[in-house]
């Protein structure tokens, strides 16, 4: 499968939960222009159980991805919970009031 970083190469997953769009999801964030990468390597999205950590560079950045992910929540009825969600800044002044919307909130 060709994308926007080269071809990708699937294996099979043997066990475990099917993760379903996952796949799809990731190479999404990953073309967006809006993730982190170091080098040639795309570290702008981090998926473990039902946790996700997206990483990008700026404020508004992140709002755009997590706009990519509003659609693919609606689709496999996920529900991302504000209560549990949280935002870091590193470097420069942090923003004196940073909303990012999720699921139309």
């Amino acid at each position: 499968m060709k994308q926007c970083y080269g071809t990708v190469v699937f294996f099979p997953i043997l066990c475990g939960v099917r993760q379903g769009g996952v796949d799809d999801l990731i190479n999404e964030l990953r073309c967006s222009g809006y993730s982190v990468h170091i080098g040639s390597v795309f570290v702008g999205s981090l998926f473990y159980a039902d946790d996700i950590v997206l990483l990008s560079p700026s404020c508004y950045g992140l709002q755009r991805l997590l706009s990519i992910c509003k659609p693919f929540a609606n689709t496999w009825n996920i529900k991302f919970n504000p209560a549990r969600s949280q935002v870091i800044t590193f470097s420069g002044k942090n923003p004196q009031a940073t909303i990012l919307h999720q699921n139309g909130a």
